[in-house]
């Protein structure tokens, strides 16, 4: 049975996901789109087009689907199994206010969901006038970015160039794995947001992860290269400064159920403040790559195929988080490595 392909669009209020939503189904006509829509204050999707391009719209108004992936949202999910009709793609708009990381947990960990619904990204857009604000502001909107596959960072046509390149800046600190591309009124010309594929193993084996530089080395562990540098136009310490990505590789192999349970503890010991972690890792005693990915407290490793006669077996990690001591990281990952 193939699977129903999900992506996850989100971003704070304003900057222009409506609009992003609208493109997406103007330009997928032969495409069987489903919509599910969950804002508050911002004018919908136009019911017009969407009616028009055959696209179904579900809207779920009382209640934030990013809270928990609640009853509203799975009756929606139940009703698209039981209707058994051929969907192409599944498009959830959150909320502006809304932190996306529990709905995409679920269509990571939750087994019955898995069995229909496949997580193609999560997308995110970025308002280059007034993200700093927003970044000052919300948490939410901060966890947007850190957790984003995609960023869009929208509206460029109302910044000057030196506004610009601060907010990519400020969104590469927080989040460095991220594929960022600039837009204006939600056009995207360079890739296919429904053809993402983020989550899946041959997509992260492929991510600018694994081929981070580096420029430092201790033995058998190597820390990734820290190629974002601060800007002369930054000239406060906002609290969002305190999201970092950090990147390591290393090429002695990992004890898993050690890994497994530094995991869990680093996971119990700072609920809120690991968003995201993913990576390749080179397990002992196991001849294929092992994919390994986790939102917030829930994770799954998954095979990744064999490792080609000649590479380099080379465990990269990324994780991405708030208040996060590299170095006790860094020493995390030397207690789960096989000398």
């Amino acid at each position: 049975m193939k699977r129903i392909p999900v992506t996850i669009l989100t971003g704070f209020l304003g900057a222009g996901k409506t609009t992003l939503l609208n493109q997406i189904i103007a330009e997928n006509p032969a495409k069987k789109l489903v919509v599910i829509e969950n804002e508050f204050g911002e004018i919908g999707v136009d019911k017009a087009l969407v009616v028009g391009l055959d696209a179904k719209i579900f809207e779920l108004s009382n209640g934030c689907i990013c809270c928990n992936l609640n009853e509203d949202l799975l009756k929606v999910l139940s009703q698209l199994i039981e209707n058994e009709e051929t969907i192409d793609h599944l498009i959830i708009e959150t909320t502006g206010m809304a932190d996306p990381g529990p709905v995409a947990l679920n269509f990571i960990t939750d087994e019955q969901v898995q069995q229909y619904f496949n997580l193609n990204a999560i997308v995110t857009l970025v308002d280059a006038q007034f993200v700093e604000q927003q970044l000052e502001q919300q948490d939410e909107a901060v966890k947007q970015i850190a957790l984003a596959d995609i960023i869009l960072i929208n509206k460029i046509d109302k910044v000057e160039q030196y506004q610009l390149d601060v907010v990519k800046n400020i969104v590469a600190k927080i989040n460095d794995q991220a594929n960022v591309y600039h837009t204006a009124f939600g056009k995207v010309n360079e890739i296919n947001l429904l053809n993402i594929n983020a989550f899946d193993a041959s997509e992260v084996l492929k991510s600018s992860l694994v081929k981070a530089k580096k420029n430092f080395s201790t033995g058998q562990f190597t820390l990734a290269n820290q190629s974002v540098h601060n800007s002369s136009y930054l000239l406060s310490k906002p609290k969002h400064q305190t999201v970092h990505s950090h990147s390591f590789s290393f090429t002695a192999p990992v004890d898993f159920m050690r890994f497994e349970m530094w995991v869990n503890m680093m996971l119990n010991i700072n609920p809120d403040s690991i968003y995201r972690m993913k990576g390749i890792l080179n397990v002992a005693d196991f001849d294929k790559k092992l994919i390994f990915q986790s939102v917030y407290n829930q994770h799954v490793a998954v095979s990744g195929g064999d490792w080609a006669d000649g590479e380099l077996r080379e465990s990269s990690l990324v994780i991405i988080g708030k208040n996060l001591n590299r170095d006790m990281l860094a020493s995390g990952l030397h207690q789960v490595m096989v000398n």
